[in-house]
């Protein structure tokens, strides 16, 4: 069924902008997922500690280390804070870190490279 409009409705569904409620709605969603990304993120690297307690031979936990990581650096300006002063005050943890690590969590590559 198609609908025709008059002129005036016609000038009034144009005068509905719906790009802003777009834009307060993505603005939303970006300021509660962050923080919940860097709260999962804290939860992995917490659970990482005992899974590589419990396998000593299979490294099971260095995947959810790793994604906290990522997740915490990413997400959360204290977390990635805290990880720049891990490495400034041992700059040896850097050295076996791969590059796209470095690059996913601080954006930068590692240091000497």
């Amino acid at each position: 069924m198609i609908f025709k409009l008059s002129p005036i409705g016609r000038a009034k569904l144009e005068a509905i902008d719906i790009m802003p409620a777009i834009r307060s709605f993505s603005r939303t969603i970006r300021r509660l997922l962050r923080p919940a990304l860097a709260v999962l993120g804290l939860v992995f690297i917490l659970i990482s500690i005992p899974i590589s307690i419990l396998t000593p031979l299979l490294p099971v936990g260095l995947p959810f280390m790793i994604a906290g990581v990522v997740l915490l650096g990413r997400n959360s300006v204290w977390g990635r804070q805290a990880m720049e002063a891990l490495l400034k005050r041992f700059p040896h943890i850097e050295r076996p870190a791969p590059r796209w690590l470095m690059k996913a969590v601080f954006g930068r590559e590692k240091n000497g490279h």
